[in-house]
């Protein structure tokens, strides 16, 4: 499960949060890993002394709990607007857009569609060639 996490939640993050506050969003997993070795190592302890089979369920048990609550929610989460225009459903774009940005004016939502449309058209454009090229080299 910290795999999958630590690999679609920044990506979700990225693309659904306000650009001013990504930075933040992507370090929050860094935080709830960090958080969850805590509580497992807190648990751990606690049940050190244990000499009955509790002693290694509750932690295992407790291991499911987050998974649980984050399969029934999931389906709450409204798709990403750039995966959905990617796949050329606009309308369900604008949409979730709305949804996510709660307080967005329309012409706001609208612009943020735009500029993800822009993004996406403009994204396989070059070359790793162009990269290495000459003139797009800093000089030093």
């Amino acid at each position: 499960m910290t795999g999958m996490a630590v690999v679609v939640v920044p990506i979700y993050h990225a693309e659904t949060a306000p650009a001013e506050l990504r930075g933040k969003f992507g370090s929050t997993i860094q935080f709830m890993i960090i958080f969850g070795a805590v509580v497992a190592s807190l648990v751990v302890y606690g049940t050190q002394h244990m000499t009955s089979n509790a002693g290694w369920q509750i932690p295992v048990g407790l291991q499911l709990v987050p998974p649980f609550f984050i399969l029934i929610l999931l389906p709450m989460l409204p798709e990403s607007p750039r995966w959905l225009l990617s796949k050329d459903r606009v309308e369900e774009a604008v949409m979730n857009l709305k949804k996510i940005r709660k307080g967005a004016s329309d012409d706001e939502v609208h612009l943020e569609i735009d500029s993800l449309r822009f993004a996406s058209a403009n994204e396989q454009k070059g070359s790793w060639a162009e990269v290495f090229d000459k003139k797009n080299r800093a000089s030093l």
